[in-house]
């Protein structure tokens, strides 16, 4: 917004009486004219000739607002005759005429009446014509009006745009968001500087570096810079908290599968096609070229093509399903797994991983790459469906912890002939809450930063959360977790003014029309980034929705009523707690936040269903994440059914205590997304156990993604189940059910990683509310 100052003056034949106002309210100038006077006592009076030439040097390149600016200007146009001097050229606003534009209909545009009809106060009076036509109190009121005027104008403006400043939040670095390289411009190229270490390491060793910051001040925002700068030759893989203490490494390897499936920016191929076609490119063009050995005719073109572009061994081995294709790619896997065993044995699990990730890259069809990324995940898979892409099933038997550390072992071992990997962990600061996963977590970062060479594993942490684990864990982690530390300082408040205006420009939203510079001084003057941005939407709504400002400052009368309402709502959810029903009479404001911000999670979960990797391990983690958190608000007992060892469907068991009336209630959930054998048998051991324990209500389920269970033994054990007790429920998990309890569980996450402010058992209450027939509703309460 230009620079403005605000005029009144008084005298019509003579000036008599001058005031101005800066952009911002305060008074800049407040004067009488000498000659104008009888008494020229008064401490304010000036000579004519002093206040044009002050008048001039304050009007200089502002635009000056008046009403009726016409009267205003020739009052002061004679006045510089009158004292002889040159009239100079000034941009002139009047808020008469652009109060008629914008209200056309109304009966009067004098400022009185404009004043009194948009009901306008200075200092909490409104207008008053026994003291109006002085200059100052005039050009106070003008202010009020053009303030308001330009607020409509604005508010027209920005009509159907979204709030630039809504999304405060980066919540994983494959998103975009409005970028400042100067911000964390320093602390950015640590990164590379590290990446280029490791690459010229000849022993690729794989460093840690560890990015301290306070809750909102761009951590994972620098994460996401980072993805979108190197992932054309880097590999991003991106790791949140997990969830099960006894299945965090497999936690880590299902995240970093996930996270290969994202597509480089301005490429068709994902992170994983990259990988593998450096680096298979290479390992055969390598072999050739130290064996010295001539390859035939037929592969001669094949590798020139290759070394001329790696990503074109996606194009040029033939036709899928050919016989020219399939030979191109056992030529290409006979050469990979001979490098993979001269290099590294034939032990544990690293040549059939490497022979999955070849038959991935041989197959375009997405149905079969669905199969062998589930195949890589180390779960079970239909030995029809097996068929169909040559693999076949793990041991049931297998360690699935052991495997996922030597799969993500192959990974960095391919990167060798590639580039260097990023591993972050992000978002772990609720780990302190959990002893053993967060003990589990460390012992898991020693596994990888010992087994995994050739990347660069980052750590997120609050300074806080890291003191904890410098408490908690030993040296030989910290050590390694802190080789390099990066720590993110909030950023200057100028710098802040600069991310406002970047946020803003997408939208063609000048942020000096938008915002006052008393408005960008509160804005900016915030402990975080996204408190910052929290503020600025929040000026936006009130900017283009007339949404009040939240209120900080309140009397003592204020305070004393919203004392009142807090007990009012205290009160209501208690009585919620009780019933969980949603009444709309009595949905607080925090209901409607925390139903909204559920709502937003589900969105942006829904666009990653299709991609998820499911695991029995990772849907137990959540559940007792969930539970655990509920358990300090409603008291029931945590427990699980064993059977000898024999496997079972993971799972947990809540014991509600007796109450008056009622009797201790035990309700078991599992998930059970296995196939074949291990589903059956699994199923067929549990069943053992419902008929032991009749008193327990028993529920299983199973996701829709999933295949259907079509073996007769397996159908036998479902109906089986079902039919030993009404109650007991065979469930298959769909996509809305799904989204909801993941939904939930993000929101508690946020919440203890300190990225949502939200009471705790309030969220739990609304969730309940709105969803009284959820399953985890049902379950928990």
């Amino acid at each position: 917004m230009q620079d403005f100052i605000v005029l009144d003056t008084e005298g019509k034949e003579f000036l008599r009486e001058l005031a101005i106002l800066d952009r911002h309210g305060n008074e800049l100038y407040n004067v009488f004219v000498q000659e104008a006077l009888s008494n020229t006592d008064t401490w304010r009076a000036k000579p004519l000739l002093t206040v044009l030439e002050e008048f001039f040097a304050l009007a200089r390149g502002k635009q000056v607002v008046c009403h009726y600016a016409d009267h205003d200007r020739e009052v002061l146009q004679q006045a510089c005759q009158q004292a002889g001097i040159l009239w100079e050229q000034l941009d002139f606003v009047c808020t008469y005429n652009l109060a008629k534009q914008e209200y056309p209909d109304i009966n009067g545009h004098s400022l009185e009446y404009l004043c009194k009809h948009l009901d306008l106060h200075w200092d909490k009076r409104a207008y008053n014509r026994d003291v109006a036509h002085t200059a100052r109190y005039d050009t106070q009121f003008t202010y009020l009006l053009y303030r308001k005027l330009k607020s409509e104008q604005l508010k027209q403006q920005l009509h159907g745009k979204p709030n630039p400043f809504g999304d405060s939040r980066v919540d994983n670095p494959f998103e975009y968001h409005v970028d400042m390289p100067k911000v964390y411009e320093h602390e950015f190229s640590r990164f590379t500087t590290i990446l280029e270490e490791i690459k010229r390491d000849p022993n690729h060793q794989s460093k840690g570096a560890l990015v301290i910051g306070e809750a909102g001040n761009g951590k994972t925002h620098l994460i996401m810079r980072l993805a979108h700068e190197v992932l054309k030759n880097n590999r991003l893989l991106f790791i949140r908290q997990p969830n099960h203490p006894e299945t965090v490494i497999h936690h880590i390897y299902c995240r970093i599968l996930e996270s290969f499936m994202e597509t480089v920016p301005n490429s068709e191929y994902s992170q994983l096609e990259f990988l593998l076609a450096h680096s298979f490119s290479r390992i055969v063009l390598e072999h050739f070229a130290k064996a010295s050995v001539t390859a035939s005719n037929k592969h001669e073109l094949l590798l020139k093509r290759i070394d001329e572009d790696h990503l074109s061994i996606y194009k040029v081995l033939g036709k899928e399903g050919s016989d020219q294709y399939r030979n191109n790619w056992k030529f290409i896997e006979k050469h990979t797994t001979e490098w993979w065993t001269n290099q590294y044995g034939f032990s544990n699990y690293g040549c059939d991983v490497i022979k999955g990730l070849i038959k991935f890259c041989s197959y375009t069809e997405a149905s079969k790459r669905d199969l062998v990324r589930k195949w890589l995940a180390g779960q079970e898979v239909d030995e029809d469906e097996l068929k169909n892409i040559g693999l076949s099933n793990w041991s049931e038997s297998m360690d699935r912890e052991e495997f996922a550390l030597q799969a993500i072992r192959v990974f960095s071992k391919l990167s060798i002939e590639d580039q260097p990997l990023i591993i972050v962990f992000d978002q772990l600061e609720s780990l302190r809450d959990h002893e053993n996963l967060l003990r589990s977590f460390g012992a898991a970062l020693k596994q990888l930063f010992t087994e995994v060479s050739n990347s660069l594993i980052i750590v997120t942490l609050f300074p806080d959360r890291w003191k904890h684990f410098q408490h908690f864990f030993d040296s030989s982690i910290t050590d390694r977790i802190a080789q390099n530390q990066i720590y993110l300082n909030r950023p200057s408040e100028r710098e802040l003014t600069e991310i406002l205006a970047a946020k803003a420009v997408p939208y063609q939203i000048d942020i000096e029309e938008l915002l006052m510079p008393e408005e960008v001084e509160n804005i900016v003057k915030q402990n975080s980034i996204r408190a910052v941005l929290n503020v600025a939407a929040d000026y936006y709504r009130l900017k283009a929705d007339s949404v009040p400002l939240p209120v900080h400052a309140r009397t003592f009368e204020e305070r004393v009523l919203s004392d009142l309402q807090k007990l009012r709502d205290e009160i209501d959810k208690l009585k919620r707690t009780q019933k969980f029903v949603a009444d709309p009479e009595t949905t607080s404001t925090a209901d409607v936040q925390i139903l909204k911000y559920l709502e937003q999670q589900k969105t942006l979960l829904a666009a990653r269903y299709t991609n998820s990797i499911i695991s029995d391990g990772d849907d137990l983690g959540k559940l007792l994440f969930l539970v655990k958190a509920w358990n300090q608000f409603k008291a029931f007992k945590i427990d699980y059914l064993h059977l000898s060892k024999r496997a079972l469907p993971e799972h947990l068991m809540l014991v509600f205590p007796k109450q008056e009336g009622c009797p201790e209630v035990k309700r078991l959930v599992g998930f059970l997304h296995a196939e074949g054998t291990s589903f059956t048998s699994r199923l067929k051991n549990l069943n053992e156990l419902v008929v032991s324990y009749p008193q327990i209500l028993f529920a299983i389920f199973r996701d829709a993604r999933q295949p259907e269970i079509m073996g007769k033994v397996g159908k036998q054990e479902i109906d089986r189940f079902r039919n030993y007790d009404d109650s007991n429920r065979f469930i298959t998990l769909k996509e809305e059910p799904r989204l909801l309890f993941e939904a939930l569980y993000k929101t508690v996450v946020d919440i203890q990683n300190r990225d949502y402010n939200a009471d705790l058992q309030t969220v739990f209450v609304s969730f309940f509310a709105a969803n009284p027939e959820h399953w985890f509703s049902r379950f928990v309460t």
